[in-house]
């Protein structure tokens, strides 16, 4: 459950980022200090997870961010890649750890269709409701995965109502194995990308639309099979654009 925040008025903030948190008691709040670290749930593979914390989370609701590696990856060295960015934009990261695969990887499973939730999902979840716990107030939250990760993106943002999208970035998606919750997706790699080249990933995002989720957006980038700059802010862009 989250803490309620009580608190009025607030300090004078910027108010880029979310809107003010509601309070009602005359006393103002301080900003919270930016914080991050490991997460304490922890899977069956005996992994954790990461956060990131703005400064000021307490003075608004926040945007967040449920960051999913790559195969062979941790969610905490993902999660740096996107620290500055955050820090930059006031977000919140949740960066959950995989599990082990059969092959030895850490990678992370997807359900079929009818399938029940996997381990992912509920360590996932867990990861997150840790890092909100302490009062967090989420304005919107989407998730975002990289390469083997990216089909854990779309997977885990249609299992929870509380997500409004998802990016597969140089990743792919499963789309018969999605839950009910449809909500805008984005697919992005690098022009010069051999392991997810622009016609798969375009192909991918087709193959959604054709099961019915409509508001899909593809782009290329230039490079190879990494994130850049560029390209995490065109998708942060996307996904907290104006309501």
């Amino acid at each position: 459950m989250l803490l309620l925040l009580l608190a009025c008025p607030a300090p004078a903030v910027d108010d880029t980022e979310g809107p003010l948190v509601e309070t009602d008691t005359g006393v103002a709040l301080e900003p919270e200090a930016g914080s991050e670290g490991a997460l304490a749930c922890e899977n069956s593979a005996g992994r954790h997870g990461w956060y990131y914390r703005p400064e000021g989370w307490n003075l608004r609701s926040v945007d967040v961010v449920v960051l999913f590696h790559g195969t062979g990856g941790e969610g905490s060295s993902f999660g740096q890649q996107w620290h500055a960015t955050a820090e930059q934009r006031g977000l919140v990261l949740v960066a959950p750890d995989s599990r082990v695969s059969p092959g030895g990887q850490f990678t992370w499973e997807v359900g079929g269709p009818g399938d029940a939730p996997t381990e992912d999902v509920t360590h996932a979840l867990a990861c997150l409701e840790e890092t909100l716990a302490v009062g967090v107030e989420p304005h919107r939250i989407v998730a975002a995965g990289f390469s083997g990760g990216g089909s854990s993106a779309p997977y885990h943002a249609s299992l929870d109502g509380r997500f409004t999208g998802f990016g597969s970035l140089h990743g792919g998606v499963f789309p018969t194995g999605l839950g009910d919750n449809e909500v805008r997706g984005w697919f992005s790699t690098g022009e010069d990308d051999t392991l997810r080249p622009p016609d798969m990933v375009q192909d991918d995002a087709k193959g959604l639309q054709l099961y019915g989720w409509t508001d899909v957006t593809v782009e290329i980038f230039p490079g190879g099979h990494n994130v850049s700059t560029e390209e995490r802010g065109a998708f942060l862009d996307w996904a907290f654009a104006d309501d």
